[in-house]
């Protein structure tokens, strides 16, 4: 005969109030901070509740993956996690306004510009002769 193991769960969102130590529970409501993850109960139990809640993951992360297909390809959604396509490139990489496609660095900048720092470092190196 089978058994059905159940997690806490809720529906109201956010940390668990009370959970065991090594105890499971998953929030699962899309509305409010700190849905669609699953915790676990960690650090040291006094009467029946961890002191602290891990959170281990869940849709709220696994939405973030920004895969685009077969990966590759970045799209502009704002705190999504781009995914290299198989042969280990995107598309684009967007940095403040600047981006970078495949052999073109450009700015978004009103006037076009692209400020560039250099730092040279120059080591003088010393041989040792040894006399004989």
């Amino acid at each position: 005969m089978a058994s059905i193991i159940r997690i806490k769960r809720t529906t109201t969102g956010g940390s668990p109030g009370q959970l065991g130590l090594g105890e499971l529970a998953y929030a699962y409501t899309s509305a409010t901070a700190g849905s669609g993850k699953l915790y676990i109960g960690g650090g040291t139990e006094t009467s029946g509740n961890a002191s602290t809640r891990v959170v281990l993951g869940g849709e709220y992360y696994t939405g973030l993956v920004d895969a685009g297909g077969a990966g590759g390809t970045l799209t502009t959604n704002a705190k999504s996690i781009p995914v290299l396509g198989v042969a280990g490139t995107i598309d684009k990489w967007l940095v403040g306004n600047i981006q970078l496609t495949t052999n073109t660095i450009s700015s978004t900048n009103t006037n076009g510009d692209i400020n560039v720092t250099l730092v040279i470092i120059v080591l003088q190196l010393h041989q040792l002769v040894q006399v004989q």
